[in-house]
This record gives C-alpha cells, sequence and structure tokens, in this order.
C-alpha cells in the first residue's frame, strides 16, 4: 500500500510517545483547552460505548466546537508533535504543540480532525498508527476538502472543528461519564 502524507513524527519514535502519562481525562481536556482558544461558544463531546463483558467501554470519542476553525495551513500541521499556532501563549493549559496528538494517541491509534472556517469548506487531515509508510512510519494524509460525517454534524457550528478519536484500545471499562463531566468542571472552572 502506498501512502501520501506527512510524517506525524520522524521515524518510529511516535509509538513511544503512546506511552505518556495522559489519563483519559487530561488528553479529552487538550481538546476543551484547543476548542476553549478557538473562542467557541459550544464545544460538545460524544462518546460512543461498547459492551465489554458486563461493562461498557469507550469505542470513539468525537469532539466538536463552533470555533473560529483552522485554515489549511493550520489543519496540515494540528496533528504534528511539536507544531502549534500558539506556541508559549499562558491563556489555555498547552502550550508546547505536542497536547492533542500525544493525549489522542496515549488513547487511540486513529484521529481524524475536520475544520472550518468561517465562509470557508470543510477540510479534513486524518492519523492512523496503523497504516505506514515504507519505513514504518505513521503518516498523515494530506488536507482535503471532505464534509462533515452525518452522525457529528451536531456537534459543530457551521464552522468549527471536529475531531474523532476511533480505534481506542487505551480506556477500559472502568471509564466513567460522570467522572469526566466532573473533571473538566474542574479544570475549566475559570473559562465557563
Amino acid at each position: 500500500m502506498t501512502l501520501e502524507g506527512i510524517p506525524a513524527i520522524h521515524g518510529k519514535a511516535l509509538r513511544a510517545f503512546r506511552n505518556n502519562d495522559f489519563t483519559p481525562e487530561s488528553a479529552i481536556a487538550e481538546l476543551a483547552d484547543n476548542s476553549w482558544q478557538a473562542k467557541c461558544k459550544n464545544m460538545k463531546i460524544r462518546l460512543t460505548f461498547d459492551k465489554d463483558g458486563q461493562k461498557a467501554r469507550p469505542v470513539e470519542i468525537a469532539f466538536g466546537d463552533d470555533g473560529i476553525g483552522m485554515n489549511k495551513k493550520d489543519l496540515q500541521k494540528c496533528l504534528v508533535l511539536g507544531e502549534s499556532t500558539r506556541e508559549n501563549d499562558r491563556e489555555g493549559i498547552g502550550r508546547f504543540g505536542v497536547g492533542m496528538t500525544n493525549g489522542a494517541i496515549s488513547l487511540c491509534n486513529k484521529i481524524q480532525v475536520y475544520s472550518r472556517e468561517k465562509q470557508g469548506n470543510w477540510h479534513f487531515v486524518e492519523l492512523d498508527l496503523k497504516k505506514e509508510d515504507k519505513t514504518g512510519a505513521p503518516l498523515i494524509t494530506i488536507v482535503k476538502e471532505k464534509n462533515l460525517p452525518e452522525n457529528y454534524k451536531d456537534l459543530v457550528g457551521d464552522f468549527g472543528t471536529l475531531v474523532i478519536w476511533s480505534d481506542i484500545d487505551r480506556i477500559g471499562s472502568g471509564f466513567k461519564t460522570d467522572h469526566l463531566r466532573y473533571w473538566l468542571s474542574r479544570t475549566f472552572r475559570k473559562f465557563i
């Protein structure tokens, strides 16, 4: 299989980043912080659960906002570790350009990002850790125009950003949405 895209990080180091200390709550908070910094008025999170024995566990998490969205250049780099349009910005919780991707890969294998600026079109990039180039490195796809998935259109406004985490393999059945809600409200109490 021939893939086209840009490296998320050089070599195979991306897999090492999967073993970081992000909890599901702190990984999700990175996206909440990005939405807040994108001047959203609304941010929504949808978790899809699958039964694993007696208890349910998340198999897909989607985050949508009605913020300013990203232009194609920023969207292309949004999943590259160490890239940031707000480097050293102290208004949010992150400032080094690693949080969104590092948090996501600590929990899942596939990250899809859709974004639209005001009066623009929806564009899309994806990082799938299971799809590698000939060197064994996963690639971020080249930005392309793509409409939102029907089942997630209600999570965004006329413009904004939608992030979907799928192929989740590092959140167990002990994950509690009530704990997530409490954790996010405590973390962002100054902003909401």
